[in-house]
Parts: C-alpha cells; sequence; structure tokens
C-alpha cells in the first residue's frame, strides 16, 4: 500500500497577510481548504495520510485529528522538500508525495494515485503534470512529451508540460533519493532530472494550481469557479 505524504511546513511568506492567520494549506479553494481537496478523496480508499507541520503549526494539527487515524501528522523542521520526503518514508515503502499547497481538480489525486498504482507498475518514478501554453516561455521543471531522451529537465521549449508537485516513488527511487541526498545535494528538481525516459511516467491533470501567492490563489478560485460543478 502507498504512503501519501503531504509536506506543509512552509512559511507561506509571499501570501503575505492571507496566511498570516490561516496556514496556507488550510485557505480556500471553491469553498473548501486546499488540504482538505487533497486528502478528503483519498483518506476513503484505505490510502495512509502523513502530513508535515511545523512544530508550531497547531492548526493543521487540529484539522487533521478531526480524521481521526486516517489523517496522521508528523513534525519535522525546516528542510530541503527531498529530504522530508525521506523522513517521512519507511523502508521499503512506495510513496506518494504531493505539495500541500496544490490545487487541482475533484478526485485528480485519487486518479493520479490510481494510474500510478494500476497503469504503470513497471517505472521507479509517476509525476503529475499540467499543460502550459505555447506564450509562457521557459520555467523551472518541465516535461516533454516528445521527447526522446530527457523527458524531465529545466528550460525545455514549449509545448510542454509544467511539474504539479505530485510525484509517486518506488523503492528504487528512495534509494536514489537517499543516495543523492546523502551526497550533499539538495535540489529535488535536480533530483528529477537524474532520470530516464524508461524509469519515469506522467500523469496529466486538468489543471493544478500551486499556490504561492494571493494571485496563485485567485486563478485556483476563478478556475475552480468556471470548471468545477456544484453539486446541489
Amino acid at each position: 500500500m502507498v504512503h501519501l505524504i503531504i509536506p506543509c511546513a512552509g512559511r507561506a511568506s509571499r501570501m503575505g497577510e492571507l496566511a498570516r492567520e490561516v496556514p496556507k494549506t488550510l485557505l480556500q479553494v471553491a469553498g473548501r481548504p486546499i488540504l482538505a481537496r487533497l486528502v478528503e478523496d483519498v483518506i476513503a480508499t484505505g490510502v495512509g495520510v502523513r502530513v508535515l507541520t511545523r512544530p508550531d503549526d497547531v492548526q493543521i494539527r487540529a484539522w487533521a485529528q478531526r480524521h481521526g487515524s486516517k489523517v496522521q501528522t508528523q513534525q519535522v523542521p525546516s528542510a530541503p522538500y527531498g529530504t522530508l520526503i525521506l523522513r517521512a518514508a519507511g523502508p521499503d515503502q512506495e510513496v506518494a508525495a504531493v505539495d500541500g499547497d496544490l490545487a487541482m481538480p475533484p478526485g485528480g489525486l485519487t486518479n493520479f494515485l490510481d494510474f500510478a498504482s494500476r497503469e504503470v507498475p513497471a517505472v521507479d518514478l509517476v509525476i503529475g503534470v499540467t499543460q502550459i501554453p505555447w506564450d509562457l516561455g521557459p520555467t523551472t521543471i518541465w516535461w516533454d512529451p516528445h521527447s526522446s531522451d530527457r523527458p524531465i529537465g529545466r528550460g525545455l521549449p514549449s509545448p510542454a508540460a509544467r511539474l504539479a508537485g505530485l510525484y509517486w516513488l518506488r523503492p528504487a527511487a528512495l534509494t536514489r533519493l537517499r543516495a543523492y541526498v546523502d551526497a550533499g545535494h539538495t535540489s529535488y528538481s535536480a533530483f528529477l532530472t537524474t532520470f530516464s525516459r524508461s524509469e519515469t511516467a506522467a500523469f496529466e491533470l486538468g489543471y493544478a494550481y500551486n499556490i504561492n501567492t494571493p494571485d496563485d490563489l485567485a486563478a485556483a478560485n476563478a478556475h475552480a469557479a468556471q470548471h468545477e460543478e456544484v453539486k446541489r
């Protein structure tokens, strides 16, 4: 069974006043906290969920406690992303990691986990991606569906898909990550570029917003209002 890890230990400094009283992952998209949108479709499937929080973040821990044993929390000091994954992962596990500030379609995380577990059992790493337009230009991390030799990397030309902050690491990938961290490296983005095409698979989300600024939150809410049907 996969173990789902959700790092929520950032300071959200770019959110300004919006995250002064409420942790960023508890800010609302379409009337629900971001963390609730990630978790509540998943816990019914029996997947173990562990939310990584700062020691002083009592609001996230209180939110998790309302879900009983289905959502565990783990207090962690500030650390690079790959180190956080390793601290929460057990030996010989398959681990899914999703950014705690990721807003995606309802059921998107459940669909990703199903895809990774059932459709592509032979690869070591599965990534969630979202399509980006031609005119955006090179940015951050890309996965190019048309590349024959290096599907993950920095600055690949459009059209491509940007990583959404959603990963499934099988034991071989976790072993490689541990060796990478033990060697003194800290960039998780650079770590991802060490995988070959044959070791990876990509799952395309309809949309995904990493909520880093107030503008990101506004865009996610606008998209949700336009594309998510409200059940009455």
